[in-house]
């Protein structure tokens, strides 16, 4: 802060311009007491002195304090310090003018109240004991007629004054014990503010890693899905759609390549979604890549991966898997297929009718170690396809609350059953984003292959 900024904020300080007021205001009374009263006060050379000192300090107190030098509490209890040789002197001009005692009185307890809660209760006491004392000393000693011949006035005058003292240490006190616990709640406040400052900052942090760690997980799983390009050759034409309902998701798409005329398709649909239906997921994932060539019964396989789901979730039956697993055999133009507790497979015939292939009932991966499931054969002709999908796809409502649903999506299918399998997947999201404007209630997963 320069110089002439603090000058002006000492000449904008309210109360040092109080306090030159009432030194002002004091000289004033002085004046006229000593020009137009009987009764004289002081020497001349007193009050001169008294304004001198008075003005000075005020001044030097304010800049202290205004230049950051002095806290609020340091300059009210040095200024009260100070105010002794006032209270001294104003108490010495009451006793040559001793009906006037009150009126003085109170302009040395004005001189402290705005330093109320700043300073100790000693202060005050000190400081008006100070003027009062002065004023029964001086009275005695240049009055000791006045003193005997107002005796109770007097007496009166003084228990008012030490009552009003007393009042005021009183005040001073309870203020300046709730400014201490404000300061005490204050500094909690901000101890508990840095606190929760740190805390949100490594929530920041973790939820940044966090933020990354699923991010590389969800880019993680996408890479996983398999690639169109392997299964697209020797009379397969394939398609996929695959969306997570949060950052990663629970559903499973996997396909196979036996020989150039068989190839294996492996939907699944893990309980929940989001990180635990991942991880799940994952592990599905793995357990089948290492089981679908241990047979060509896709019964067995789904019974080995039951067995081995169920022993590393260990038996928790909270958390389970449909799946359907198709293995297409273009050497005999037939398709094997087993069903755990799965929406059906559908079959878009060459001749555009929809059919949806019945297997046998059986239940999901992940419950009962034990559980047999059984294939189910269909023949197929060239340009037959299949499509399997996850219960995601059915859910979406729209604003009327009615579901997308089978209804809806078979009108679909049989609009588009002419189309090739990425025509008729790109169709689907259209139309699904056509008929609701919520988000997804699920994960979706979607596959269509073509037998050429």
């Amino acid at each position: 802060m320069t110089f002439v900024g603090n000058l002006r904020r000492v000449v904008g300080f309210r109360t040092a311009r109080d306090y030159l007021l009432g030194t002002a205001l004091f000289a004033v009374i002085y004046v006229t007491l000593d020009l137009f009263s009987d009764t004289k006060p002081p020497h001349w050379s007193l009050l001169i002195a008294y304004v001198a000192y008075c003005t000075v300090y005020t001044l030097f107190a304010s800049w202290r304090l205004v230049s950051g030098a002095w806290t609020p509490r340091r300059w009210a209890r040095t200024t009260l310090v100070f105010c002794i040789p006032i209270s001294l002197f104003v108490g010495y001009t009451a006793s040559t003018i001793p009906h006037l005692f009150l009126l003085f009185g109170l302009f040395i307890i004005g001189i402290g109240l705005p330093m109320i809660g700043q300073l100790r209760a000693a202060l005050w006491v000190l400081t008006l004991a100070v003027y009062l004392g002065t004023y029964l000393f001086g009275l005695w000693k240049l009055h000791p007629e006045y003193l005997f011949n107002n005796k109770q006035s007097v007496a009166l005058s003084t228990v008012m004054f030490a009552a009003i003292t007393y009042w005021l240490a009183r005040i001073s006190w309870f203020v300046e014990e709730a400014s201490k616990k404000s300061t005490r709640t204050l500094v909690v406040t901000r101890k508990q503010k840095r606190e929760l400052d740190r805390i949100s900052k490594e929530l920041r942090l973790k939820d940044k890693s966090l933020a990354r760690d699923l991010n590389f997980a969800r880019n993680f799983q996408l890479n996983q899905l398999p690639d169109l390009e392997i299964f697209n050759t020797g009379g397969f034409k394939s398609a996929m759609h695959y969306i997570a309902l949060d950052t990663v998701g629970g559903d499973i798409i996997d396909m196979v390549r036996f020989s150039p005329d068989r190839i294996g398709v492996f939907v699944g649909d893990v309980s929940g979604h989001g990180v635990r239906a991942a991880m799940v997921a994952m592990m599905a994932r793995v357990g089948f890549a290492n089981l679908c060539k241990m047979s060509d019964d896709p019964a067995i396989v789904a019974a080995a991966l039951n067995a081995f789901l169920c022993r590393s979730l260990e038996n928790d039956r909270s958390c389970y898997m449909t799946a359907i697993y198709v293995i297409i055999d273009r050497s005999t133009m037939q398709m094997h297929l087993t069903c755990a507790g799965h929406t059906p497979a559908i079959l878009i015939r060459t001749n555009h009718t929809i059919e949806e292939i019945d297997t046998h009932p059986s239940l999901f991966l992940g419950v009962e170690p034990d559980q047999g499931y059984k294939t189910t054969t269909v023949s197929v002709q060239p340009s037959d396809k299949l499509l399997l999908y996850t219960d995601g796809l059915t859910e979406p409502l729209n604003d009327a609350g009615e579901q997308y649903g089978e209804r809806v999506f078979g009108e679909f299918l049989r609009s588009r059953a002419g189309l090739e399998p990425s025509e008729i997947l790109a169709g689907l999201a259209v139309s699904m984003e056509g008929f609701t404007t919520e988000n997804l209630r699920d994960d979706v997963a979607i596959v269509c292959v073509k037998v050429e």
